[in-house]
């Protein structure tokens, strides 16, 4: 029997961490493995400007981003400031956006897409539709419909006044409206003239700007016919809507749905800046005030340049010893 010769070799880190003893005929691959673990384990990133600690150097860049960085991103339509340059473009979507994210299944419009991707999660399910005559999928009823009819459909409408056929009543009549419409939509302020109307709606809002509506019941006045039929019912509807669960009454549903939603319901309410959630609406407000608003109180400490949002922080950093 032939004797094999084993030869171990201690592997040592620069700062003199011993790792372990092991036999070189052992993978390569296996040593590899425990210093990632070593060094996962036992290497933190400290702050150089405070007593903040993390074991992942991302996090301690964002830290610096937030904390110690002296450059300010500033919105120009309102006076919000932030470190961050995400956190800017964020602001700037969900309050100064003028893009609309509609739902094609309810009501539902945001104006930030990965809303919209939550709400037909949440609210209408992710589940795959086939079509049962190819491989067609989608996760829209709409769109299958749309699929089936366009695709394998047999019916045929025809135009009778030219050889334009289709699959799509509404293409039909949109096709005989805009070849064949005798009538026609005139502007009461121009020339301008047109066979559909809705392009007359927004000729009249894009050239001579939306018409004023107003109260009849008080001074409201707006150029949207949706917010003075939603001005009535906060103002001036007696019906109210009230919650079974506690006192709250609101003149409107979807307030109360809201309302049930956040106090009575699991929903978590998630922070759009960072990854924080909770399930109360005032813990969010005070998450945000706190964490992100850059014109909360600063805590400064007596001894040093350190800074914070929370008082408990700056105590717990004064207990600390300092350099005299």
């Amino acid at each position: 029997m032939q004797n094999t010769t084993h030869h171990f070799v201690d592997f040592k880190l620069e700062d003199g961490d011993h790792i372990r003893s092991m036999d070189e005929n052992e993978t390569y691959n296996k040593y590899l493995d425990d210093l990632l673990k070593h060094l996962k384990m036992n290497h933190e990133f400290k702050c150089n400007q405070c007593s903040y600690v993390t074991k992942r150097k991302d996090c301690l860049m964002q830290h610096n981003k937030v904390h110690h960085s002296l450059e300010q991103f500033k919105c120009h339509q309102c006076k919000f400031t932030t470190k961050s340059k995400r956190y800017l473009l964020n602001h700037k979507k969900v309050h100064h956006g003028l893009e609309q994210f509609k739902c094609h299944q309810c009501d539902f419009t945001t104006k930030l897409k990965q809303y919209l991707q939550k709400h037909l999660k949440m609210t209408h399910g992710a589940v795959e539709l086939k079509c049962n005559q190819c491989s067609y999928v989608t996760k829209r009823k709409d769109c299958l419909m749309h699929h089936k009819k366009v695709h394998h459909s047999l019916e045929q409408f025809k135009c009778h006044q030219c050889k334009f056929t289709t699959k799509l009543k509404r293409y039909l009549l949109h096709h005989k409206k805009v070849h064949h419409g005798l009538e026609q939509f005139k502007c009461h302020q121009c020339d301008f003239t047109t066979k559909l109307k809705q392009y007359l709606k927004k000729h009249l809002k894009m050239s001579h700007g939306a018409v004023e509506l107003k109260c009849n019941q008080c001074s409201y006045v707006t150029k949207r016919k949706d917010c003075l039929k939603q001005h009535k019912k906060i103002h001036h509807s007696l019906e109210q809507f009230t919650c079974h669960q506690c006192n709250f009454t609101t003149k409107l549903k979807q307030y109360l749905v809201r309302h049930v939603k956040f106090s009575h319901g699991s929903v978590e309410l998630k922070c759009y800046q960072c990854t924080y959630a909770t399930k109360s609406r005032s813990n969010l407000v005070t998450h945000i005030t706190i964490i992100h608003r850059a014109d909360v109180e600063q805590h400064k400490c007596k001894r040093c340049k350190f800074t914070s949002k929370w008082k408990g922080s700056l105590s717990r950093h004064v207990r600390l010893p300092h350099k005299k």
